[in-house]
């Protein structure tokens, strides 16, 4: 599977840029267990860890495979925690990147049906700060 888009790519690479000093974070592309979410990630200094699926929004549909959604309820209904991180495509994906919009696994539902209309838990606009990111995936 690699990587599944250059724009995907450019947003996993801000990511682990800004918050690898304070997290582990393993990209994931599994092609055994299709739907599994494409970050891995683990709180250094607390035992917070969870998934990230990253989104590159084209318009303002967030597309998502049916094993992803399976695999995002089915965890979520069993205390994992899932994040949803996405970003518009184009240039604007990576370094400048102007909203990240954040949503829990509960709301993929929603998320999948609206896109980026569906109320976000947060929306960080550029400059970002890193540090609230941070504390709002280490909430778990």
């Amino acid at each position: 599977m690699a990587y599944t888009t250059t724009n995907e790519y450019k947003f996993w690479k801000l990511l682990r840029d800004k918050l690898r000093k304070d997290m582990l974070l393993s990209r994931i592309e599994s092609v055994v267990s299709v739907g599994v979410p494409d970050v891995y990630y683990a709180t250094r200094d607390s035992a917070v860890s969870g998934w990230i699926e990253l989104k590159v929004v084209h318009g303002k549909q967030v597309r998502f495979g049916k094993e992803q959604v399976a695999w995002i309820k089915q965890h979520h209904a069993a205390g994992v925690t899932v994040h949803i991180l996405a970003v518009k495509a184009g240039p604007q994906s990576g370094p400048n990147a102007k909203t990240i919009y954040h949503w829990l696994g509960s709301s993929i539902d929603g998320v999948k049906t609206r896109g980026i209309e569906e109320p976000a838990e947060n929306e960080w606009r550029s400059p970002f700060d890193w540090q609230d990111v941070r504390g709002k995936l280490s909430q778990g």
